[in-house]
């Protein structure tokens, strides 16, 4: 099992409260509840035994009725002969599988509500000619998302948010599925820097293979400033009109 405990984002938010990432289904996979996320800052001041149920561990074999023991937001206890403590609330699993909460790494939860709405829709920059790297896409989701309820229902509890469109669109990040603000929600941002290859000429080119080319010379361009940031920042080293390349002297 795993837990998402109290992890503070990278750009240095506040520590969120301790959330249990359990599902619960049914052995259809239609999500009966995703309880543990649901009670947001209670899950912190209660034990709750998850009973009965057919539970799958991150690591190790199948546990027919198991049992998952959460104190205080935390999973303490996971096998088939847990002693469930007095007062504590009961989840009656029987007959459902218990799994960890599903992780899908390719989203735009939070940033996109209805496509053909743009005024939902915040998931692209302008960017430079196709280059958007600096573009923070969580800084447009909307922690209110109607399309966030339904991913819990599906055993969804973690997503990754990434930018769309051009050749490099942006940064992505991590985010929990829970209710709140979405200081809340943050797990770690930035994760990972967006690239893709689609339709070339919406990365301003003409061709996949000139689309190539510009990102292995964009990714060259990086390692030059990494090298030669201090005289870049001097305005030492001639760049293109674009401002996008450093170029080597």
């Amino acid at each position: 099992m795993t837990s998402g405990i109290g992890r503070v984002p990278a750009s240095g938010g506040r520590r969120k409260s301790a959330i249990t990432r359990i599902v619960v289904r049914t052995a259809a996979l239609t999500a009966v509840a995703a309880l543990l996320l649901s009670t947001g800052e209670r899950a912190d001041a209660q034990t709750i035994a998850i009973t009965g149920g057919k539970v799958h561990p991150v690591s190790g074999p199948v546990i027919e009725n198991g049992t998952v023991l959460v104190r205080d937001g935390k999973i303490v206890a996971v096998g088939a002969n847990v002693t469930v403590p007095n007062g504590a609330t009961r989840i009656d699993a029987t007959g459902k599988w218990v799994t960890p909460g599903l992780i899908n790494s390719l989203t735009s939860l939070g940033v996109a509500e209805v496509n053909a709405v743009q005024a939902t829709v915040d998931r692209s920059a302008r960017g430079d000619s196709g280059i958007a790297a600096s573009f923070p896409v969580w800084e447009g989701i909307n922690p209110a998302s109607t399309m966030f309820a339904p991913a819990r229902n599906d055993g969804v509890t973690s997503v990754v948010v990434v930018p769309t469109g051009g050749l490099i669109a942006g940064q992505a990040a991590l985010i929990d599925l829970v209710p709140g603000a979405l200081s809340d929600m943050f797990d770690k941002a930035p994760v990972a820097m967006v690239a893709q290859f689609g339709d070339p000429r919406s990365a301003g080119s003409n061709a996949r293979g000139e689309q190539y080319a510009r990102l292995k010379e964009v990714l060259e361009d990086v390692r030059i400033y990494a090298r030669r940031r201090s005289e870049f920042e001097r305005a030492q080293t001639p760049h293109s009109r674009r401002g996008e390349r450093i170029w080597r002297r």
